[in-house]
């Protein structure tokens, strides 16, 4: 497993695409081994899971420093190595790999060895999540969600943290801590209001009735105000875990997830689309709703009228 990044330098990180990063993505599936999994962590990150063993490789770091440097000069991105940093990472949960990416020297540079294994942190303190929320160093970032005609029928929020030590930090790196102290109420009531208030943004813009999706957690639904107010579920989502595997195990998966939809009158959708293959093959699964990389990567909501605008929004919104 390796972690790729695309340092900034001193900027902040986009919530936007790197197309840069999106194209050194697609060279390496199709140049590594056929079972090789990369995935996005944002727009200038990527993880590469190769199957080094069956594959009969031994450094993936090598592999994925040779994918960069060949596609630098044959395909003319101006890919530089000071520019691409490179570790390998060992097995996680989703949290933990978080966190180890986010540990990663910034000078480690793609083909430079064997790095330690990262320390996983223990992340920020209810004081200093308190602080974040005082300081409103929160953000939300926006991604269209597509019904099966390719038309955005809402929008999600998605929770960043924009660090002033770290950077744009995404919910890996600090949601495991606000729910280990606790916070997640007040961190979730944030999200809440931020979310109504630029959905006015966009309401009084281009994207006139489309709804905001906001993700809450088990604490917020055992909370009466919430509960008072919480319509009967609706729609089952496909993890981008299940979709990055739906050509292995993950297939039989949401195969799985469509049989119990149907059966309780729910309906399904997939996050983390990123290929042409994948959209396909949730089709063939009867999935509805989708979004992704393959249509748009989180932006901040003043990006979204212009990202969306060629995606349409259907005629009832």
């Amino acid at each position: 497993m390796v972690y790729v990044d695309r340092p900034l330098g001193t900027s902040r990180r986009s919530f936007g695409d790197d197309p840069v990063m999106r194209r050194l993505g697609e060279e390496l599936r199709r140049r590594t081994p056929r079972a090789t999994e990369v995935a996005r962590l944002d727009a200038q990150e990527l993880v590469v899971v190769i199957p080094g063993r069956s594959a009969g490789l031994v450094d993936p770091v090598a592999v994925v420093n040779d994918v960069t440097q060949r596609l630098g000069a044959e395909a003319g991105l101006d890919l530089h190595p000071e520019e691409i940093a490179c570790c390998p990472l060992v097995p996680t949960t989703v949290g933990g790999l978080l966190g180890q990416v986010r540990r990663v020297p910034t000078r480690l540079l793609v083909g430079g060895g064997t790095a330690p294994t990262p320390v996983v942190p223990r992340g920020p303190s209810a004081d200093d999540i308190d602080r974040v929320l005082e300081r409103s160093e929160f953000r939300l970032a926006y991604q269209p969600v597509l019904d099966a005609a390719g038309a955005v029928v809402a929008i999600e929020a998605l929770l960043r943290w924009e660090s002033p030590d770290g950077g744009l930090l995404l919910p890996g790196a600090f949601l495991p801590a606000v729910e280990r102290e606790g916070m997640d109420v007040e961190v979730g009531t944030w999200v809440l209001r931020r979310a109504l208030h630029d959905a006015v943004v966009w309401d009084a813009d281009a994207l006139v009735g489309v709804p905001v999706v906001v993700n809450v957690s088990a604490a917020q639904l055992g909370s009466p105000g919430l509960l008072a107010v919480l319509p009967f579920v609706d729609t089952v989502k496909l993890d981008r875990s299940v979709v990055a595997d739906l050509h292995g195990s993950g297939r039989a998966t949401a195969a799985a997830l469509r049989i119990l939809a149907q059966r309780a009158g729910v309906r399904l959708g997939a996050t983390g689309v990123e290929t042409g293959d994948q959209l396909a093959a949730l089709r063939e699964l009867g999935v509805e709703y989708v979004q992704g990389y393959r249509f748009c990567p989180p932006v901040q909501v003043g990006e979204l009228a212009a990202r969306t605008a060629p995606l349409g929004v259907p005629a009832s919104h």
